[in-house]
């Protein structure tokens, strides 16, 4: 089994390449209240998702809260996560907008897709907005 080498990280500490997103934002795993520090190969990936989340909050133009960031694999299990979550490689985001709602979020989003190489999930209805970087080169918009 390869050692997967953990490198510090301030999770108060802005993210590179980010104005708004903090560390903590994307190790956050709230149902058990607490923080994990992810190996460097994920950290490397969550610098980009984090980038991408920047991205859409200066298109949106209002404050993002992010609800999950990255999740270790017995976290995902923990919270009915899918097996082959892009949560589990730090590709993924879920977040809400302050003051939108996030069928709104969506619509809005659905023009940028491709020019953020990004996907969203299609889920009408639901209180928060996925976003991933897995590589696709259609259905950028995707049924959970």
């Amino acid at each position: 089994m390869r050692n997967k080498k953990h490198s510090a990280i301030d999770i108060n500490e802005l993210i590179p390449g980010c104005e708004n997103f903090y560390w903590y934002e994307f190790l956050c795993l709230k149902n058990l209240d607490s923080y994990v520090i992810p190996p460097d190969e994920i950290k490397a990936e969550l610098i980009l998702t984090a980038q991408v989340m920047q991205e859409i909050r200066n298109i949106l133009g209002r404050p993002i809260s992010i609800t999950s960031g990255y999740r270790p694999k017995a976290y995902n299990k923990h919270i009915g996560g899918a097996l082959k979550s892009q949560h589990l490689l730090g590709k993924a985001s879920d977040f809400k907008v302050f003051n939108m709602n996030c069928d709104r979020v969506r619509e809005l989003l659905v023009p940028y897709l491709h020019k953020l190489e990004i996907r969203m999930e299609r889920n009408p209805g639901s209180s928060w907005v996925h976003v991933d970087r897995r590589k696709v080169s259609r259905n950028r918009y995707f049924k959970p």
